[in-house]
């Protein structure tokens, strides 16, 4: 974690102040998603080596030559694709911490001519890999064979064919650490306090103080695999939020 800050005054303002942040950080998988014990699933889906999807996916090309190096024959018809088959889920003891860096910029000004009245605002950067994301046969033997690392890739472990080309019983599918997302986003303040003595009551009356925060996201997307994912428009990313007015005696 590294952070700066410098504050200087001026002729307009009575107080600015610039800081910055740079940090890392991680969050390691839980003791669930480690050793969650295996349980029985069914799934069915889209087989990525079917006669309807081998010409599909990122790139056609290197899924039609992965089918084909694991000897599925053309116009191949899979039965994942008309009938749930019997398969584990659980926990992943081989799950790496998710990590992100993260980068913050503002300001703060207190300007002369509104004695009480502070101004800020902050923009910050967060992004993030290795997230872990749980995912179903269908993503996994996407992942396996739109591979250019076929048939080495991880997800290629996780289930097997029979002589027939057919998915065999015991697939594994869960957590992985798959995910990428990227937030930048701006958040600002304003902030105003003035002593009751100020309207000519006694320095023992109390004060008024009154704050009104801003938010709003530029980036917010992500990544699953080789699927990408944009956040921004789901939810509401502009928030005005104001703090009631009060009076502290």
């Amino acid at each position: 974690s590294t952070q700066g800050v410098s504050s200087a005054a001026s002729d307009v303002y009575k107080r600015q102040v610039f800081h910055g942040n740079y940090t890392t950080s991680f969050r390691a998988p839980s003791v669930s998603e480690l050793y969650s014990p295996e349980s029985t699933t069914f799934d069915s889906g889209t087989d990525p080596c079917d006669v309807t999807a081998v010409n599909s996916g990122p790139n056609p090309a290197v899924r039609l030559a992965n089918c084909r190096n694991a000897k599925i024959p053309e116009n191949f018809q899979s039965n994942f694709n008309k009938f749930t088959i019997k398969g584990l889920t659980g926990g992943n003891s081989n799950l790496k911490n998710e990590q992100s860096k993260q980068f913050t910029a503002g300001a703060s000004f207190q300007p002369r001519w509104v004695t009480g009245l502070t101004l800020g605002a902050d923009l910050y950067d967060v992004r993030v890999k290795n997230e872990i994301a749980s995912l179903g046969l269908t993503t996994i033997m996407a992942a396996c064979y739109d591979s250019g690392d076929y048939p080495n890739s991880q997800y290629c472990n996780a289930f097997s064919r029979d002589s027939n080309g057919q998915i065999n019983e015991g697939f594994k599918e869960g957590l992985f650490n798959v995910g990428t997302e990227h937030y930048r986003g701006l958040q600002a303040h304003l902030a105003y306090f003035m002593p009751l003595s100020r309207l000519g009551l006694s320095d023992n009356d109390g004060s008024i103080q009154t704050t009104v925060n801003y938010k709003h996201g530029f980036i917010h997307k992500g990544t699953v695999l080789s699927s990408q994912y944009e956040y921004l428009g789901t939810v509401s990313y502009t928030h005005l939020r104001a703090h009631e007015t009060s009076a502290h005696l």
